[in-house]
């Protein structure tokens, strides 16, 4: 963590860059809009992600959503679930996470030529990406949300 100018950024896996600001107002461009956000551009507010009923927003699913939804999800939690589980050597599967509860035998199993590794883990991403995508047009129905009608 590097503190300057009481801003904070956090690394992680040297992919993802996290900052942090604190005190005083919320910056213009950050700053809550005058205007109504078009539920199509709509954040799901901390007490709408905190409640969050997903049995309740699947039964608002159709079919047709149902299975495009779960056939994301199935790639992301098996190809997703497998990215960092593989190495070059089997030093590398032993210091991995996680991997203290496998057998030696199973170890042995997750030692991949790079070239496999670099697929899986772009493959991993891609699923997620795929998954996200899928879900923000969704965002409205998922969560309740009804638009206003307009009075002419």
């Amino acid at each position: 963590m590097q503190k300057g100018e009481r801003k904070r950024a956090a690394i992680w896996s040297a992919r993802t860059i996290v900052g942090v600001r604190r005190g005083g107002p919320a910056p213009a461009e950050v700053a809550a809009p005058d205007t109504e956000i078009p539920l199509s551009d709509r954040l799901p507010t901390f007490h709408e992600l905190a409640s969050f009923d997903a049995g309740r927003a699947w039964d608002r699913l159709s079919l047709e959503q149902q299975r495009a939804i779960g056939m994301l999800a199935l790639r992301f939690g098996t190809v997703g679930q497998c990215e960092g589980y593989f190495h070059e050597t089997i030093e590398g599967v032993r210091s991995g996470f996680s991997s203290s509860h496998w057998t030696p035998q199973v170890q042995a199993t997750a030692v991949w030529p790079r070239l496999h590794i670099d697929l899986v883990e772009s493959a991993a991403r891609a699923a997620f990406e795929a998954l996200c995508e899928h879900f923000d047009p969704l965002w409205p129905q998922l969560f309740g949300w009804q638009a206003r009608k307009e009075v002419k």
